[in-house]
């Protein structure tokens, strides 16, 4: 009589350990912005956030920029929520051997907990005078954890 009673439980005990929970993060580009200066100075804003059921491991963010721009410089507007500042850094890919054209770039942003928030500006210096404003940038991100929601990794700006 124990044995029956004992080892149904011991089975279903033992599955319980068996069905192991699903490592998931989910990095979004929550908003994405441009702007053209006089014609000079472009800025692209990028808004970043995990919502995610765990974190997000080596979070990394491509931004492109439209062509003939020179990659200035970066600075973050907003953190929230353990975004370590120290683990932030961006990179500029040149498009040419003499570095006076940026393609992309960049940024690494380390460990980003759930419910994570990050936004930075790019600074760039437009080369081509007859830009309009109708020129965007985009932004890809992506980490070493899996994702369950790929459709929220790219935006462009409008």
């Amino acid at each position: 009589m124990i044995k029956k009673i004992l080892l149904p439980l011991i089975t279903l005990y033992s599955l319980s350990y068996a069905v192991k929970d699903i490592w998931m993060a989910d990095v979004s580009i929550a908003n994405i912005s441009k702007n053209l200066e006089n014609k000079k100075s472009y800025t692209c804003s990028v808004a970043l956030h995990n919502k995610g059921d765990d974190d997000a491991q080596y979070a990394k963010v491509l931004i492109l920029l439209p062509l003939k721009m020179k990659y200035s410089d970066f600075n973050i507007t907003k953190y929230e929520n353990k975004v370590y500042l120290k683990d932030i850094n961006c990179i500029a890919s040149h498009e040419d051997i003499n570095k006076s054209k940026t393609s992309y770039i960049e940024c690494s942003m380390g460990h980003l907990i759930v419910d994570a928030n990050i936004s930075f500006d790019i600074h760039a210096q437009n080369l081509d005078l007859n830009r309009t404003e109708n020129s965007t940038c985009s932004a890809f991100v992506y980490s070493a954890s899996p994702d369950g929601s790929l459709g929220n990794n790219y935006a462009e700006s409008k």
